[in-house]
């Protein structure tokens, strides 16, 4: 039996439902994407919440996926569709933005190359001291809901200069320096250097640069982003791994360098470091959402990665037009009118794409950028104070509270 043979409770394609599940959520429709998740719930609920997840770096603007990976930690606890239906309630009403998705696809994963930034050693020594010296346990359940012991366990001992710098330290204040000024392409070239080097490493990059640019507000989100990138990408091979992790905690922190940090949150019930009080909210059960026959399944669901998709020879070019068309409700963000250029220079030159395809990309470009990101105004990196490594430490666990 072929993997696409896999059938949900009522004999629905489990591919389908996974689709309808996220692009209902992105139109903002509870009745067809509580429909779906129902359907999944019963013989594919980790799959589903390992969507559900995704969905939300992935189509939701601001902070909002630590609040869904609260509610999947309590259903593995105790199984309980309320808590299915109250993630898919909260992921519809977000504020909805691709721009993390854009970011991978046209900056992270087209083998990008970086434009040279000159960075003093002492800070190259000061970035690496920090990604060497914080312990991983700050990346954990423990420290997303409250308790710091492990961090207090695990103080820096280390002083400055005492640990080897090497080209991750190198390539992590060049990172730094990238996201301080949104220069996207060096951000994404960077970003493929340590991804590829230590993943690990670069997650203690982006943390080191959300707090020196966000301050307390991001914290809990970024390390949120890391555990549930462990969770869908752990056992996957390097080259197969979703990068949308960590190019939304990246976008987030570029908001907030432009400083639209105090707009992050993607809907009113949400704050940055609390979590959501659910018994004051309502939510109909997934279970009580109107039950679709397969007829009745929307003709969107069908894109490039369905078979029936590719049998009505949908491409990957449509699929990007038509679902940033359907977001709802959107947040014009950075790249909502970008053109897809640097994806699709790369796809053609490797012949991963249609001559239609690239037609028509071709066409669509000449009224808008691949990079419509205005960097912020270039300084010397001499001009920033980088606090020694007692008083980050300090700040991390204040942060965390």
């Amino acid at each position: 039996m072929s993997g696409y043979a896999l059938i949900t409770t009522h004999g629905h394609n489990m591919f389908d439902m996974m689709s309808l599940m996220q692009k209902a959520i992105r139109r903002g429709d509870y009745e067809k994407a509580g429909y779906a998740a129902c359907e999944l719930s019963e013989k594919f609920r980790g799959a589903m919440w390992n969507r559900i997840v995704t969905i939300s770096s992935e189509d939701c603007w601001g902070v909002v996926t630590k609040e869904i990976h609260r509610l999947r930690m309590e259903d593995k606890q105790q199984k309980d569709d309320a808590l299915v239906s109250n993630a898919v309630f909260l992921l519809c009403r977000c504020r909805k933005s691709r721009d993390a998705c854009y970011f991978a696809c046209n900056f992270v994963i087209i083998d990008p190359k970086a434009q040279e930034t000159d960075v003093p050693n002492e800070y190259v020594e000061q970035i690496g001291t920090f990604c060497r010296t914080v312990p991983d346990c700050v990346f954990s359940n423990d420290v997303l809901y409250g308790d710091y012991s492990q961090l207090v366990a695990n103080p820096f001992q280390e002083s400055l200069g005492s640990t080897p710098t090497d080209g991750k330290d190198l390539a992590g204040a060049q990172l730094y320096d990238a996201i301080k000024h949104c220069n996207m392409e060096n951000i994404g070239a960077y970003m493929d250097v340590l991804r590829q080097a230590d993943r690990g490493y670069l997650w203690k990059a982006i943390l080191f640069s959300s707090l020196k640019i966000a301050g307390d507000k991001l914290t809990r989100e970024i390390i949120v982003l890391k555990l549930t990138d462990d969770i869908v990408n752990g056992k996957k091979k390097a080259e197969q791994k979703d990068e949308i992790f960590l190019s939304k905690a990246v976008m987030l922190i570029c908001y907030s360098a432009y400083g639209i940090g105090e707009t992050l949150l993607g809907v009113d019930v949400l704050d940055y470091n609390e979590f959501v009080d659910w018994k004051k909210y309502k939510v109909k059960p997934i279970g009580n959402c109107k039950k679709l026959s397969e007829s009745e399944i929307p003709e969107y669901v069908y894109d490039v990665h369905t078979i029936k998709g590719k049998r009505m020879g949908k491409t990957d070019w449509q699929m990007n037009l038509v679902e940033q068309a359907a977001l709802n409700p959107v947040m014009k963000a950075f790249f909502e009118d970008a053109s897809w250029g640097p994806r699709y220079e790369y796809k053609h030159e490797r012949g991963m794409c249609t001559q239609q395809e690239y037609d028509a990309y071709c066409e669509y470009k000449t009224t808008r950028s691949g990079n419509p990101v205005k960097p912020l105004e270039k300084k010397d990196f001499t001009d920033y104070r980088f606090d020694r490594m007692d008083e980050l430490s300090k700040q991390l666990l204040e942060y965390s509270k």
